[in-house]
């Protein structure tokens, strides 16, 4: 759930062109949808309003930008026929105009998350996942080191308040908004069709049926060789985002230290580096109750 808050925050899940008047908090519902329980915040205005797709493959390693958001909107096109009776057709060259977009972009997403046992006396709980390149910082020769974080994303729609079927992790390469001529090509006049907020993404491997016995912690991965795949990456509405996560990197103890990977591993670079990492169920009391 996307809405306006009094102090700007953009509405996600109305019409495009409505804003609501005050924050509303969902009542916690056992067995409901996770997105009942949580509330994306974003800010009214975009951090950058125009990127361009160069830039965001090269400064936000957005590297199949053009056919990842092809695809989605081409789903969303095929959708729209099957539920109206319209009859829009994508003219030619529309994939060509992709490659040539610039995009309003979002560097910060805002979480609030209603208590999972439904009890009034303890407080939401707030979170936030970042996605921007490197930027100059105000004092003068520094920069702030790139940084895009990880989210679970309710892949299909499926998943409810705790446990983790339907759920799925992905890194967050840009928060953008599809231009209104491209909509129009694609889904027609009709604004109601049109996306809004939407997120482009690098998957993790699925989670699996069942943590490590150990530490209850799931194994996720994401091969190297594997993200220049189109499977590896895909443009997703945000309402679809149900909480940032934290990763620890497996190390691998078996191996000298010498011929470890991990020596060249930062906190800047690891999510890019390490191949293998354990989903952080013990981050918070919110992430432990969902996360199991």
């Amino acid at each position: 759930m996307i809405e306006w808050h009094e102090d700007h925050i953009l509405s996600d899940d109305s019409n495009p062109n409505e804003q609501a008047n005050s924050h509303v908090t969902p009542s916690p519902i056992a067995n409901t949808s996770i997105s009942q329980q949580s509330i994306i915040h974003l800010a009214k205005n975009p951090t950058d309003p125009a990127v361009s797709v160069d830039k965001l493959i090269k400064d936000y390693w957005a590297t199949l930008f053009p056919g990842a958001l092809d695809r989605y909107l081409r789903l969303r096109h095929h959708r729209l026929i099957q539920n109206t009776s319209s009859m829009i057709n994508i003219p030619p060259g529309a994939y060509d105009r992709l490659k040539r977009l610039s995009v309003p972009v979002w560097h910060h997403v805002k979480f609030v998350h209603a208590n999972v046992q439904g009890l009034d006396f303890i407080e939401d709980t707030r979170d936030a996942a970042h996605c921007y390149p490197e930027l100059p910082k105000k004092k003068k020769g520094t920069v702030a080191k790139a940084r895009f974080d990880t989210v679970l994303v309710n892949e299909k729609g499926e998943a409810q308040v705790t446990g983790t079927a339907g759920l799925r992790v992905a890194q967050v390469r840009a928060v953008f908004k599809v231009p209104d001529d491209i909509c129009e090509t694609y889904l027609g006049r009709d604004k109601t069709h049109w996306p809004n907020h939407v997120a482009y993404i690098e998957w993790f491997s699925w989670l699996k049926a069942s943590p490590d016995r150990d530490h209850r912690m799931f194994l996720v991965s994401r091969k190297q060789n594997d993200r220049q795949t189109a499977a590896s990456a895909d443009v997703v509405d945000i309402s679809s985002f149900t909480r940032s996560c934290h990763l620890i990197p497996q190390f691998f103890y078996n191996s000298p230290v010498s011929e470890s990977p991990a020596k060249s591993w930062t906190s800047d670079n690891v999510l890019e580096e390490c191949e293998m990492f354990f989903l952080n169920n013990w981050l918070s009391h919110q992430s432990y109750q969902i996360i199991w």
